[in-house]
């Protein structure tokens, strides 16, 4: 069953990869205040679930450090969204979250290349493949 904050976060997570793909960056502004509210009515509807939210947040700080020590070849908004959806589903969603939205971009990395579309250095928006992994979460 769909709750109101899924859909707020799946609302939120369309915008921002609009966003992504036609900027190549995404207000930080706009991703914290829209990750405040997308955790905070989480809490709301599920408060029993905290421990597993802070687990999840976490996780993305995991990702937090990976964007700083690659000096941002991962890029600190990607990660920062990986913080707020680690904290709004917790840490065992968040960990099938990641491993669909790398395996989504791996699959479009390696058609791009047979393509000869992309070289092994090109980047891409990954806020997209989160959205489309946030999508396959929650209605499996």
């Amino acid at each position: 069953m769909w709750t109101m904050s899924q859909v707020l976060c799946g609302i939120f997570l369309v915008s921002l990869s609009i966003l992504d793909i036609r900027y190549r960056q995404v207000p930080l502004w706009f991703l914290l205040t829209g990750g405040v509210f997308v955790v905070l009515s989480a809490l709301v509807e599920s408060p029993e679930n905290t421990g597993l939210m802070i687990a999840g947040g976490v996780v993305g700080g995991i990702f937090l450090f990976i964007s700083k020590i690659t000096r941002e070849a991962f890029g600190y908004g990607d990660s920062i969204l990986i913080v707020i959806l680690g904290a709004f589903l917790g840490m065992w969603n968040m960990f099938y979250l990641l491993i669909l939205a790398f395996s989504l971009s791996g699959i479009f990395a390696i058609c791009g290349m047979m393509l000869r579309k992309f070289a092994r250095r090109t980047a891409f928006p990954f806020i997209p493949f989160l959205t489309l992994a946030y999508l396959g979460v929650i209605l499996l």
